[in-house]
């Protein structure tokens, strides 16, 4: 009985030897074959391809031309509107009025005082041109001296009057001028939007009037100093709509300003950001289906490679000193190779050394692969 014990626990021994020496030799022949053809690969060619990285910014759709009237209320108190919203207006148009019967009358005295100078003048001339005849006729030496005296005081009070005509006439052209500014006019050619009849008091900041240029729109925004840095006058951009996601429009940035509308100085500060932002506009090529108001998302190509080799990212094995690929050569083995690489994008990178155009590569290596392993390429 007890030695049918011992065969039994030998046999259990070495059932559990012979198990194990097979794992240990079947795990070796796969990590170097796989198979009798060797282990399943799955393979890539390299092609070229053009490679960009991209930039979002965000902006709002605005009019081309705008133009916002406001109170003024150095020019009196608001008197009559002569437009109202849907209306066209041109370049000059009157706007609106102020009181002006203060500046009227003002006015009025002046081009009274101003005629009456001139009525002056007109006299001076008139007994001037006499004398003169009389002085020209007489013989006698002390009538003749008389008179000239006459001439001269008159010839004196001529002058003072002809400065008082010009400083009367330099009035009468401030106070008409003050007169005509009594009227707010437009500046652009376009349609009145809104007509804010209950922004009338001096110190609300809403314009009264607004007037946009027609229907062309551009997209305005600001780029923080860092999108700054990166993007530049002419570059194209891609307008995207952010709530129709299939609808797009192209356009290129026309200004980007040096100067920040905004920025935070304080470094200690808790709530700053410590970002300057810069106004940018972005001209359209078409604008159809934009509406003023709307905000869109702008994907703008900041790096571009054309035309250059890029291989998958999953194709890449990266340590601490080198990135390389596995080549497939002689058809069924590896061979690593060391690469450059270049611009990454869309999950491909380009490969400045190190790959030829149409080699094949395996796209997703495993840690156990080494140059010589002997593979099948799995189609």
């Amino acid at each position: 009985m007890f030695k049918n014990k011992w065969w039994i626990t030998a046999s259990i021994f070495l059932v559990f030897a012979i198990l194990i020496v097979f794992n240990v030799v079947n795990r070796d022949s796969v990590s170097v074959t796989g198979t009798k053809d060797g282990v399943l690969v799955k393979t890539e060619k390299i092609k070229k391809k053009s490679i960009s990285n991209t930039t979002l910014i965000s902006g709002v759709v605005k009019p081309e031309t705008f133009q916002g009237v406001y109170n003024n209320p150095e020019k009196g108190n608001l008197q009559e509107l002569f437009v109202e919203a849907g209306d066209e207006v041109e370049v000059g148009e009157k706007l609106f009025s102020y009181n002006n019967d203060e500046i009227i009358y003002q006015l009025n005295q002046a081009e009274i005082t101003r005629s009456k100078i001139l009525i002056q003048l007109e006299q001076q001339n008139k007994q001037m041109k006499v004398l003169k005849k009389k002085i020209s006729e007489v013989d006698n030496n002390e009538v003749k001296k008389e008179l000239n005296s006459q001439l001269e005081d008159l010839e004196f009070q001529n002058r003072i009057s002809n400065l008082d005509y010009k400083q009367s006439e330099n009035e009468v052209k401030q106070l008409q001028q003050k007169k005509d500014s009594a009227y707010e006019r437009s500046k652009i050619k376009g349609i009145v939007q809104n007509v804010n009849v209950d922004d009338r008091t001096p110190t609300n900041n809403n314009p009264i009037i607004e007037i946009e240029s027609g229907n062309k729109y551009i997209i305005a925004g600001l780029l923080t100093e860092f999108e700054k840095y990166q993007l530049s006058e002419g570059q194209s951009v891609k307008v995207i709509s952010k709530v129709e996601k299939d609808k797009s429009w192209s356009g290129k940035i026309e200004v980007i300003k040096n100067t920040p509308v905004s920025n935070n100085l304080d470094a200690n500060s808790e709530t700053g950001s410590n970002v300057s932002y810069y106004p940018y506009i972005v001209k359209l090529d078409n604008d159809d289906g934009l509406e003023n108001g709307f905000h869109v998302s702008l994907e703008v190509e900041t790096n571009v490679s054309n035309d250059v080799l890029a291989i998958p990212n999953s194709s890449i094995v990266q340590n601490s000193e080198e990135e390389f690929v596995f080549v497939l050569v002689n058809e069924n083995q590896l061979e690593k190779r060391k690469i450059e690489t270049g611009l990454a994008a869309d999950g491909f990178i380009e490969i400045k050394k190190g790959l030829k155009e149409n080699e094949e590569i395996i796209v997703e290596p495993t840690e156990d692969m080494k140059s010589g392993m002997e593979v099948k390429v799995n189609d």
